[in-house]
């Protein structure tokens, strides 16, 4: 590779030295998030770190497979830097059975902290098919609209990055993409914000074209324009260019607005202001010639 510095190379230099036992009888040990199959924690110790842990040991094939996919995730974006400038994936170091739990130990993704820093420091998931939204999503974390993700990152490089990181799932990887989240942060040694995609646990390899996905539509702004051309534009490298156009015209209707009461951006830390003119989603009807 001529002395690139990859993904994997990171996996390798900074594999953990605790060992999973010592994390679990840890009393630095604290509870990051929690989801339907399993709850993440890290540790005062080893806060660069974070472990999932099932609920159940009867998910531990589902974990080993789940483990697998976001590590060839990795090693496929170690050859797209311009990409993992605005979104990257958590190295995963390990997967182990542990009494009657599994675990994923992975790179924890610090919470972009002054969007979060009102909300007891949850992750910060971005919806960037809403404007103005702000939602506390309970265990999970927080959910936040366009309007408060711009102002950390650069919001059209993100989406181009967006719409080049789906088509390498569904067209490189061959992965439906089916529920993958994405969330606002940091990791250890950088503090640059961008957008990580987390939680790979029900994604898997898509049989037929018609399995690909966009995930909860929250996330993806499938029909933003920028999104559409570089989507479109990365899925033909691969000879794939008419198949997106496909998955777009059959995922053509605008995305469903998400509300939720009493949402005000007011709350935030972060400088949210009135822009000259709001930034609107641009979209464009999709058709495919045959």
């Amino acid at each position: 590779m001529g002395g690139k510095n990859t993904k994997q190379d990171n996996q390798d230099e900074q594999e953990p030295e605790f060992p999973i036992s010592a994390l679990l009888d840890d009393p630095g040990t604290f509870r990051i998030g929690k989801g339907t199959e399993g709850s993440v924690y890290s540790n005062n110790e080893a806060q660069h770190l974070a472990f999932k842990r099932s609920h159940l040991r009867s998910v531990q094939d589902k974990w080993d497979m789940e483990f697998g996919m976001q590590r060839e995730v990795c090693e496929l974006l170690s050859d797209y830097p311009k990409i993992t400038e605005y979104i990257d994936v958590p190295n995963v170091f390990s997967h182990e059975q542990h009494e009657r739990h599994s675990y994923i130990i992975m790179e924890r993704v610090q919470p972009c902290w002054n969007v979060s820093q009102k909300f007891g420091g949850q992750a910060v998931h971005a919806y960037l098919t809403e404007n103005e939204y702000c939602s506390d999503l309970s265990c999970v974390g927080l959910a936040v609209g366009r309007k408060i993700v711009e102002r950390v990152v650069d919001i059209e490089e993100t989406i181009k990055a967006l719409g080049k990181f789906l088509a390498l799932l569904h067209y490189r990887l061959n992965f439906d993409a089916h529920d993958v989240e994405y969330i606002l942060g940091t990791t250890v040694g950088s503090d640059k914000v961008k957008l990580y995609a987390i939680d790979f646990g029900k994604m898997s390899r898509a049989k037929r074209h018609r399995d690909l996905e966009y995930g909860f539509s929250g996330y993806i702004p499938h029909t933003d324009k920028t999104f559409i051309k570089h989507y479109v534009r990365e899925a033909e490298r691969v000879g794939k260019g008419k198949s997106a156009l496909h998955l777009l015209d059959r995922l053509s209707t605008p995305p469903m607005p998400i509300t939720v009461p009493d949402s005000d951006l007011s709350h935030f830390a972060v400088d949210v202001k009135q822009d000259d003119q709001d930034k609107q989603h641009n979209s464009i009807e999709v058709s495919v010639n045959s």
